[in-house]
């Protein structure tokens, strides 16, 4: 009973990630406090050598199930996975082989010990897969990987630029081959973040020369312009444009990865690492006959899992994903489109009601001025005074009151032009 409840993919996924916080956990430990390269054998290091083997087993067990290292690889965190587990065994076995006990460390040592601290960031980013089971953070997590690329790709504007600045800064300001060589060109990349080097600072007030101080200081506030307001904000606008597109897609590719994370932890072993050892060894040393297999606990639960295995793939799934984003694609564009209809819609409206209101406009000036030659006629050669004629200051209200108080004058209906 207790093997089918630990075989449940949701429960599978809570005994992994914690035997994932507690490997981080104590291999930074380990690490800062300098206990896999102090020479001989300790219990940290068997631990840690043995989470390792577990790790690599169940990568192994997942190139198996994916059949092709290409499409393995591919993965991000499988990539992390291979990458850290690798370093982590071969920085062991070597610690164990090249470290000695004396308390001066060498530079063999010290090497080690840098192997371990760069490799400790892979794992502390491998901890994101936990989070990303979390609805918040996994689209959180998906915007943020989305903006990544985007600064991978924006990096490359970022050399092109101040290594092309560099190169004409640093000779005009460097004239000595010895200094050049020392200041190199990274030191342009800085102004990234606002920040220029104290040593170009210095060249630019002991240069004499008047010309050359013109052009080095045009040049530096070029840079300056360039890297650390321009580029700057067109970052800040790609990544809002990422993050407004990535709004809509999140949910459903969440959605999906977690599916994916079911089928991922219902072909995985029961115990998490390094306690998968020991499941495999019981697995190994049991009789391949049913008999005996129905006796072993591991190979009952095993055999059930596979009755009640998913017929769905994770082919399937990624197919069933990019179905998923196309018809999020249609519908969105379906979307723009009734919305571009509907105010197409009330523009022709409104356009057909300021013509209505156009005619209206011109039917009554056709009246009015009907009305004021039809005044004259009736009149004659009477006082014309009292009639109000076009543009006169007399205001409106008692122009038209005068004009129906008139009997000379009948009422006629608008004149359509």
């Amino acid at each position: 009973n207790v093997l089918e409840f630990l075989s449940i993919p949701y429960i599978k996924a809570w005994t992994h990630a914690i035997s994932r916080c507690t490997f981080v956990g104590l291999y930074s430990n380990a690490v800062f406090y300098r206990t896999l390269t102090s020479g001989g054998v300790n219990a940290t290091e068997v631990l840690l050598f043995f989470w390792g083997v577990g790790y690599a087993a169940v990568e192994i067990q997942q190139l198996r199930q994916i059949g092709s290292f290409q499409a393995y690889i591919r993965d991000f965190w499988n990539f992390l996975d291979s990458l850290h587990i690798t370093s982590l065994l071969v920085t062991i076995i070597l610690g164990h082989i090249l470290a000695d006990r004396d308390d001066d460390v060498s530079e063999v040592e010290h090497t080690l010990e840098v192997v371990h601290a760069v490799n400790l960031l892979p794992c502390w980013i491998r901890v994101l897969q936990i989070l990303q089971l979390s609805e918040y953070f996994g689209t959180l997590l998906i915007t943020i990987f989305g903006m990544a690329k985007d600064a991978l790709k924006f990096f490359t504007l970022v050399i092109i630029f101040c290594f092309g600045f560099s190169c004409a800064i640093t000779p005009i300001l460097f004239p000595n081959g010895t200094e050049r060589d020392k200041q190199g060109l990274t030191w342009a990349l800085w102004t990234i973040v606002g920040d220029l080097d104290d040593k170009v600072k210095e060249k630019l007030q002991e240069d004499s020369s008047t010309l050359i101080r013109l052009v080095a200081h045009c040049l530096l506030y070029t840079l300056a312009l360039v890297c650390n307001v321009l580029l700057v904000n067109l970052l800040i606008a790609v990544m809002n444009s990422t993050y407004e597109q990535n709004q809509a897609m999140s949910q459903t590719e969440w959605a999906f990865y977690r599916v994916n994370a079911v089928l991922e932890f219902d072909e995985a072993a029961i115990l998490p690492p390094p306690f998968n050892l020991l499941e495999s060894l019981i697995d190994l040393r049991a009789d391949p006959s049913e008999d005996d297999a129905d006796q072993n606990a591991f190979g009952r639960s095993e055999r059930r899992r596979r009755g009640h295995e998913m017929a769905v793939t994770k082919r399937d799934l990624k197919d069933a994903q990019q179905r998923a984003f196309r018809a999020l694609s249609y519908e969105e564009d379906v979307g723009e489109s009734a919305q571009l209809r509907a105010e197409l819609t009330e523009l022709r409206r409104r356009n057909q009601e300021l013509q209505r209101r156009n005619i209206e406009l011109e039917g009554l000036a056709a009246t009015y001025l009907l009305e004021q030659s039809g005044l004259s006629r009736a009149y004659g050669d009477g006082p014309r005074q009292s009639i109000s004629p076009i543009g006169s200051p007399v205001p409106a209200k008692r122009r038209a009151r005068r004009l129906l108080t008139t009997p000379a004058l009948a009422v006629r209906p608008p004149i359509s032009p």
